[in-house]
């Protein structure tokens, strides 16, 4: 059936006032039509995300969802963000992509994926893997971008989705792994160098007449500790996700996401209504409260903001902290939304 943006809009405005929820026959009710078109305009909001839906007793009761908007997270995302229509055509890109690529969003908004050279010419080519993707297919791959200023190498996730108006789509994900994929060339070569030192090692112990015990054991503790460098720098080349949060005007958590967990060893539910100076060393707690100071009195974005948090643990944890404020319908500012990266191995590789 062909969709109606309309019918779809007038659906959600029903349900907002109506917290606690609306069966299908109240629905119907209410725009004027049968229950049968109803409900597959109610499928297609809730595989999109604008609704949910849970059973009470032999019937389901649909409601909006209080989800995050997507959108405001993809833009603060520190990834390269795509959204393709099925017809390959790019209906969205994220502020950091359009960063990366030096042109704005209305030159690159709904041109064809396959006639838009740059910078989404990798090699080997993508387009497989996003029509792969518009059948349902979620994959990942790696491909290499090159341009003046060299070889860069990116982790690519494409992920099937449906859009408002039911039509397929696909999200791209462009994760930049060219410093893990250098970290890794450089422990190859450490690895190939250490292999060499370990024969021309056992080349002098046979030339010396040593025991072959002695010369077993000299390449055994050799293998340890190339096993212990390539553990080393494995960990250390591991990918860290970001993890999303809002505040209020006065600087408090009102939404955590799960990926803290990870982060800092809180659950949401133990951090929602303490500010992120709660979460400090106390010396450090004084640096980020003049610097929020200024960021209030600025009233802008920051960008990569560099703080110590404590682990519920007591360790400390490094991280990169990206947000901008949240402004309510008559511009006022109502809070911030932002993204927290754990950057503690990095900077240990520093």
């Amino acid at each position: 059936m062909e969709i109606s943006k309309e019918l779809l809009s007038n659906i959600k405005e029903i349900l907002k006032p109506s917290p606690r929820g609306m069966n299908i026959t109240e629905i119907s009710k209410a725009v004027g039509m049968n229950r049968l078109t109803v409900a597959k305009y109610l499928e297609i909001l809730v595989v999109s995300g604008h609704v949910e839906v849970r059973n009470l007793g032999s019937s389901k009761v649909y409601y909006l969802s209080q989800r995050l908007p997507i959108s405001a997270m993809l833009s603060l995302s520190s990834d390269f963000i795509v959204l393709l229509d099925q017809g390959l055509k790019i209906i969205y890109a994220n502020d950091r992509f359009l960063e990366f690529a030096k042109i704005d969003r209305g030159t690159l908004l709904y041109k064809s994926i396959e006639n838009f050279s740059f910078p989404l010419k990798f090699s080997p080519s993508i387009i497989p893997s996003i029509e792969n993707a518009l059948d349902g297919n979620e994959s990942e791959a790696e491909a290499c971008l090159k341009s003046m200023d060299g070889e860069s190498y990116y982790n690519v996730k494409f992920i099937p989705m449906v859009l408002d108006d039911g039509k397929k789509g696909v999200t791209v994900f462009f994760e930049n792994i060219t410093v893990r994929k250098r970290a890794k060339e450089a422990l190859q070569r450490a690895h190939d160098g250490l292999e060499a030192k370990v024969k021309e090692r056992t080349m002098e112990l046979e030339l010396a007449n040593r025991t072959l015990t002695s010369e077993i054991e000299r390449r055994k503790k050799s293998e340890e500790a190339l096993r212990a460098s390539e553990e080393k720098y494995r960990t250390l080349v591991e990918t860290v996700e970001d993890g999303v949060w809002e505040m209020d005007e006065k600087l408090t958590f009102t939404y955590m996401s799960p990926r803290m967990y990870d982060i800092l060893g809180y659950r949401a539910e133990e951090v929602v209504g303490k500010t992120p100076f709660e979460l400090m060393p106390p010396a450090e707690r004084e640096r980020a409260l003049e610097a929020a100071t200024r960021m209030v009195n600025a009233d802008g974005s920051f960008r990569l903001l560099e703080c110590e948090l404590l682990h519920r643990d007591g360790r400390r944890v490094f991280v990169e902290i990206t947000g901008s404020p949240i402004f309510d319908a008559n511009g006022l500012k109502k809070g911030y939304r932002g993204v927290t990266r754990d950057v503690t191995r990095r900077k240990m590789i520093e």
